[in-house]
């Protein structure tokens, strides 16, 4: 890295500013000693992926995805899908970042208690989020939840956060959903759970392995909605991209702080 540099801009919201690449492995010490201040795009999408969060959630609360499997079967049931009332529930977040606050504030419409887990609750309470607990109150939190929304990026902390014991607390009832990166969850153990009904369904837009194998057995669950990573996705966001970068060279050039600058430059957010 030049010794000259004043600032590097991540692409990803919350990818490890050092990737888990040999080609730039190398970075690794250099970056983290450098003067060098690290920002990234992790304000861009939290409406995107919010609302894509807020998707998710009222499909299961009003039981769209059996109905669905039953419309391609062309059966017409009643009252067979079980349903979520959203203003009696209480919805976890793993993550109390941008994201989680977005849907936080779109949540107030429906009243549910929503409530966080984040490795840093004394700098993300707050907001529309009713309370934040620490990372190490994970497992007390899920038995609580009647819906889970994993928001994390992915690190060496928070690979294989959740499998089988963490599955295993939560309700029967529970619905869980992964937005943040698919590597934070063991998806065998998340089929096993909907298997044996330790959950009552999971919407998914990561996946431990992109593209998710056709032959993958999450594939043919009724109580799964799938989407190929494009919670992000809108018709502005190479613009919203450019006036980011576009702003933060002219805060750079006026002597200005930067924006969406990165606490801990090797987890990346």
């Amino acid at each position: 890295m030049s010794s000259t540099a004043k600032f590097v801009l991540m692409a990803q919201p919350s990818a490890p500013a050092i990737p888990h690449s040999e080609v730039l492995e190398r970075w690794a010490t250099e970056l983290a000693a450098h003067a060098v201040v690290v920002t990234n795009m992790r304000g861009v999408y939290n409406d995107h992926i919010a609302t894509h969060v807020m998707s998710f959630l009222l499909a299961f609360a009003r039981g769209l995805p059996q109905y669905a499997h039953d419309q391609r079967d062309r059966e017409y049931r009643r009252g067979v899908a079980p349903v979520l009332h959203l203003a009696d529930s209480t919805l976890l977040f793993i993550g109390a970042g941008g994201v989680a606050h977005q849907a936080a504030r779109y949540l107030q419409l429906w009243g549910p208690r929503v409530v966080a887990v984040d490795a840093r609750p004394e700098t993300t309470s707050g907001g529309a989020i009713d309370a934040v607990f620490g990372a190490d109150d994970l497992e007390d939190q899920l038995p609580l939840a009647d819906a889970v929304v994993m928001t994390v990026p992915h690190t060496t902390d928070s690979e294989g956060m959740l499998g089988r014991r963490q599955f295993e607390l939560m309700k029967p009832t529970a619905v869980f959903i992964n937005i943040g990166r698919g590597m934070t969850v063991v998806l065998d153990d998340l089929v096993d759970a909907l298997d044996v009904g330790e959950l009552a369904g999971a919407g998914l837009d990561v996946f431990d392995q992109e593209p998710l194998p056709p032959d993958h057995g999450i594939w043919t669950l009724p109580n799964v909605l799938i989407t190929p990573h494009v919670a992000m996705v809108c018709p502005d966001i190479d613009q919203r991209r450019f006036q980011l970068v576009a702003g933060n060279c002219r805060r750079l050039l006026a002597g200005e702080p930067l924006q969406y600058v990165v606490a801990d430059k090797i987890l990346g957010f």
